[in-house]
C-alpha cells in the first residue's frame, strides 16, 4: 500500500490519520457525556454525592481532556499531511451542488477537529479546577489567564462548537453512506484497503451505469485506458509468430495426394 495519496486512492498515512482521528472521538464523546453528568449531580445542592462519585467524575474528566488534547494534535497532523499531498478526485464531481455541499462538510469537518478540544483546553487553562490533562507539559496555555470569565466563555463555546462537530459528522457518514448504498461507487471502497487488482478496483465503480462512467472518466483522467490489455491482441500474436491457427494444422499425407 502506498503512503502518499494518489488521483484515485487515499494513502495508507491519510486512511490512518482518518481512522485514529474516527476512533478518537469514538472515545472523547462519551467520556465526556459522562463527566459531565456527573459533574451535574456533584454541584446539584438537592443531590446526595460521594467523594467516590467525586473521584470517578476527576478521572473521566481526565481522560476526555487527555484525549481532547490527542485529538487536537493528530487534527493538525492530518490537515498539515492532507495540505501536501494530492486529494482524489471527486466521483461526484458531474454534480457541482452535491460536490460542492461534500468539500464544505469536509472542512467543516477539519475546522471542528481543531476548534473543539482548543476551546475546551483554554476553559481548562483559564480555570483553577480539578482533573488534570495527563501529560507531562503542564496545564496552562500561553496568553491565557487564570481567569472564571474567560474558562466560562471557552466552556460555552466548547458545548456549542462540539455540535458543530456532530452535524458535520453525520453529513459526511450519511455522504458515504449515500455513496456507498444508493450511487453504489467506490468513494467508500477507496478509504479502506486497496483492491487486489486493476479488475477489481474497475468492479468497485462498475455496479451502475453512473459508476462505469466513473470509472472509464478516473482511468481517462490518471493516464490509462479503461478497456487496455496486457499485450496484443491474441491474433496479432499468431500473426507475429508467423502462424495461423489453420498453419498448425498437419498437412495431408502424400499417399492420400496420389489416391
Amino acid at each position: 500500500m502506498e503512503l502518499a495519496n494518489t488521483r484515485t486512492r487515499y494513502g495508507a498515512v491519510a486512511k490512518t490519520f482518518h481512522w485514529l482521528v474516527a476512533l478518537l472521538i469514538l472515545a472523547a464523546w462519551p467520556l465526556g457525556y459522562f463527566a459531565s453528568d456527573l459533574a451535574h449531580q456533584i454541584t446539584d445542592p438537592d443531590i446526595a454525592t460521594t467523594q467516590a462519585q467525586a473521584d470517578r467524575a476527576a478521572l473521566l474528566f481526565s481522560l476526555h481532556k487527555t484525549v481532547g488534547v490527542a485529538i487536537f494534535f493528530t487534527a493538525l497532523a492530518r490537515i498539515a499531511w492532507a495540505l501536501g499531498q494530492p486529494k482524489p478526485r471527486l466521483l461526484n464531481g458531474d454534480r457541482p451542488v452535491e460536490a460542492r455541499a461534500a468539500e464544505t462538510a469536509h472542512w467543516l469537518l477539519y475546522g471542528s477537529l481543531v476548534a473543539v478540544p482548543l476551546s475546551g483546553w483554554v476553559s481548562h487553562a483559564a480555570s483553577t479546577g480539578f482533573a488534570p490533562i495527563w501529560w507531562p507539559f503542564g496545564q496552562s496555555l500561553p496568553f491565557v489567564p487564570k481567569e472564571a470569565g474567560l474558562a466560562e466563555t471557552a466552556a460555552t463555546l466548547h458545548y456549542i462548537l462540539q455540535w458543530v462537530l456532530v452535524g458535520a459528522l453525520a453529513a459526511h457518514v450519511a455522504g458515504a453512506l449515500k455513496h456507498h448504498l444508493i450511487d453504489r461507487d467506490a468513494t467508500l471502497r477507496r478509504s479502506g484497503r486497496p483492491p487486489a487488482s486493476p479488475a477489481m478496483a474497475g468492479r468497485c465503480f462498475s455496479r451502475s451505469p453512473s459508476g462505469r462512467r466513473r470509472w472509464a472518466a478516473a482511468r481517462r483522467w490518471a493516464g490509462s485506458r479503461p478497456n487496455a490489455r496486457a499485450g496484443p491482441p491474441r491474433s496479432t500474436r499468431w500473426k507475429a509468430n508467423g502462424r495461423s491457427r489453420r498453419a498448425r494444422s498437419p498437412s495431408p499425407s502424400p499417399r492420400w495426394e496420389a489416391r
